[in-house]
């Protein structure tokens, strides 16, 4: 039996690899992607909090002091004395690492441990990635 080939069209490696080439780059795009709304969120929800404080400092004289409150998305108002909410979708847990009457800082913690944000009194946010 001969095989006619008029040069035209894919053959079913070719296809296949084609597919596999756009999975891999999907991926990649929408793992970049991700990474990008996190950062954003918890970049936001930092600030949020920054501005907060400076809002109950000027009227209260003093840094709103946690206890050692928690705030998460499964304890989304925990920072309710500041008028703050965090996402249901943050995969970050926040809370004071420091606090007294005239500073703070708040750290925003992964839920890997690897990837740390914190802001403190000054609006200072910085970025910490556990290698």
């Amino acid at each position: 039996m001969k095989r006619v080939s008029n040069g035209k069209g894919f053959t079913l490696l070719e296809l296949i690899i084609g597919v596999i080439v756009v999975g891999v780059i999907s991926a990649l795009v929408v793992t970049r992607f991700t990474n990008a709304a996190r950062e954003v969120r918890v970049k936001t929800t930092l600030t949020k909090i920054y501005l907060k404080q400076q809002d109950y400092q000027a009227s209260n004289g003093t840094y709103w002091i946690s206890g050692g409150t928690v705030a998460s998305s499964s304890n989304r108002r925990a920072f309710s004395p500041i008028d703050v909410e965090i996402d249901t979708s943050d995969i970050y847990v926040y809370h004071f690492k420091y606090e007294g009457v005239s500073s703070f800082v708040c750290e925003a913690i992964d839920s890997t441990n690897a990837d740390t944000w914190v802001v403190d009194q000054k609006g200072v946010l910085a970025h910490f990635l556990k290698k």
